[in-house]
């Protein structure tokens, strides 16, 4: 049984992961093993080193290396296992300068290391560069691009396929398990009860979400990024980016940009978010053609979205805020389909499902004359359109507050796409 501290670079890889509290779905990414051959290769690296599981080797130093020092003084042959920008630097360096990541040296300046060989004294602070992004036209949009945000470590080149391109969204495909890295030069990392990234723009803060495209893709919350594996076939992701309002998210004037990812796993992010002239479905991240559509008026955008449904029509999800009449009507209340909204000049009615109770604001059955601006409801609401047949159309909200209901693109509906 080996006790003398020579270790294969394997090895040293592994117990690396393990010193960083690595949970063995993150080890098996990063090394391509599966979560079984992960705990087989640390019980065996346990036993080689005669000390007992994970907390033995954390705790493992090599012969004649004191126990107080908290990083290992192995060989560090390779830096793949660092994911995203940043510079490893080991052995006697992280006696002198730390560990250095993202930092850039004044050209003819000597390193940092070569400083305090040769002085003995601390380095001198270099002054950071201050990132600047690149930019191109991607897909006919003056894009910018913001980092790493997936790495496979099993493909590098072909980490990811985009399967969609649409208007708000990326449609993506992983070739094999990989890391969403929220951190990097321009990305930072925020947990407000689930993980996102936050970056600056030209347009002002934005905000990076990675989802599930379907059941089958799973996520593990570390540290570093959130893993993400599926048990079969291979992960499928949507990657939103839209307008940030600061920690809470609150949903009030949130612009999407055009987002998409290239092979690499590079995110890249328009330099403009989307024309509020724009109806973008919530679901999909489509824009619908709303060109043969009624306007029926505006209203506050104020925490208002577009949703279509599997059946092909949209309707307006209120979250918090307040519905304003766009045009002259009358407003009552339904026991079966709570408020209703009628619009005098198409006959369009709306109908708004509540989940306040009692709706808000009261109402009776008899009908209340109301005007353009008037509030129609306040609260959390979803509203649908019926035409002056009784028959369900389509309605939708722009981001600039117009409200069109009918008929979208060619069709009655929206261009919805089916979600397993």
């Amino acid at each position: 049984m080996e006790r003398n501290g020579h270790l294969s670079e394997s090895d040293e890889q592994l117990l690396e992961l393990i010193r960083e509290d690595k949970v063995d779905a993150e080890i098996g990414v990063r090394l391509g093993l599966g979560t079984g051959e992960v705990r087989e290769r640390t019980e065996a690296l346990a036993a080689k080193l005669g000390v007992n599981g994970k907390a033995g080797l954390r705790a493992w130093r090599p012969p004649g290396v004191s126990s107080a020092i908290s990083e290992p003084s192995i060989h560090r042959r390779s830096s793949r296992l660092k994911l995203g920008a940043g510079i490893v630097v080991g052995g006697a360096a992280l006696l002198f300068a730390g560990v250095l990541i993202g930092r850039t040296t004044a050209p003819g300046s000597p390193s940092p290391d070569l400083q305090a060989a040769s002085t003995r004294t601390p380095a001198t602070v270099v002054p950071t560069t201050i990132p600047v992004p690149k930019t191109a036209t991607v897909n006919g949009v003056e894009s910018e691009a913001l980092g790493q945000l997936f790495t496979v470590p099993l493909h590098v080149s072909d980490a990811v396929t985009t399967e969609s391109q649409r208007d708000a969204l990326a449609v993506i495909q992983l070739a094999a398990p990989g890391v969403v890295n929220y951190n990097g030069p321009f990305l930072h990392r925020v947990v407000n009860g689930t993980a996102y990234a936050e970056a600056q723009t030209p347009s002002g803060p934005i905000a990076v979400w990675v989802s599930a495209e379907d059941k089958d893709t799973q996520f593990i919350s570390t540290p570093s990024g959130d893993v993400v594996y599926t048990k079969t076939g291979l992960p499928r992701l949507l990657v939103w980016v839209e307008s940030y309002n600061g920690f809470a998210q609150s949903t009030e004037g949130l612009r999407p940009f055009y987002a998409s990812v290239t092979a690499e796993g590079e995110l890249w992010v328009s330099v403009d978010p989307i024309p509020t002239s724009a109806v973008i479905d919530i679901n999909t991240g489509e824009a619908l053609d709303v060109s043969k559509a009624r306007l029926l008026g505006v209203v506050a955008s104020r925490a208002l979205w577009t949703s279509c449904d599997a059946g092909g029509l949209c309707s307006v999800g209120v979250s918090g805020g307040d519905f304003l009449v766009p045009s002259n009507g009358q407003v009552r209340c339904n026991a079966e389909s709570g408020v209703e909204l009628l619009e005098y000049a198409s006959g369009i009615r709306l109908e708004f499902a509540s989940s306040n109770n009692p709706p808000s604001p009261p109402c009776s059955a008899a009908p209340r004359e109301v005007i353009a601006n008037d509030k129609a409801v306040t609260g959390f609401y979803t509203a649908h359109a019926l035409d002056a047949s009784g028959a369900p159309i389509s309605i939708a909200v722009a981001g600039d507050g117009k409200v069109y209901a009918g008929v979208f693109g060619t069709t009655v509906g929206c261009p919805c796409f089916p979600r397993n």
